[in-house]
């Protein structure tokens, strides 16, 4: 089994070094960042995905467009 971790994309807070908010959305950097790692995704395999309820992380998970077949699960312990 193996573990992979992903971080979300930039938000305008972050950029400014300020911790952003729960509700931070992604910037238009963030959204390119998300959808390049697209590339990567079929390198990889995914039996389930855990995502923080972080606008943010569900921004980036959006934008990384995954196959819809692979089960996602909103996970409040991996919040910041």
């Amino acid at each position: 089994m193996n573990l992979y971790v992903v971080r979300h994309g930039e938000t305008d807070m972050g950029k400014n070094h300020i911790i952003a908010n729960e509700t931070e959305p992604l910037n238009a950097n963030g959204i390119r960042q998300a959808q390049n790692g697209e590339r990567e995704k079929g390198f990889f395999f995914f039996a389930i995905i855990y995502v923080s309820p972080i606008q943010r992380a569900k921004d980036t998970l959006f934008y990384f467009h995954l196959s819809k077949d692979i089960p996602v699960e909103i996970e409040p312990r991996i919040k910041e």
